[in-house]
């Protein structure tokens, strides 16, 4: 349903994506936050520009 609602949406802008860039490098994510590898999800923020 997200991903229906932000295709050719161009009033969202995706301003940080938690889940991405625990994929990304998990390995610079635990260094400044330890206990985030054991923790499942993410969040979303989305910024509204038009």
């Amino acid at each position: 349903m997200l991903r229906a609602f932000l295709m050719h949406n161009p009033a969202y802008r995706i301003e940080l994506f938690l889940d991405y860039v625990q994929r990304l490098d998990p390995a610079a994510i635990a260094a400044v936050h330890p206990i985030w590898p054991r923790r499942s999800g993410g969040s979303l923020w989305l910024r509204k520009i038009g």
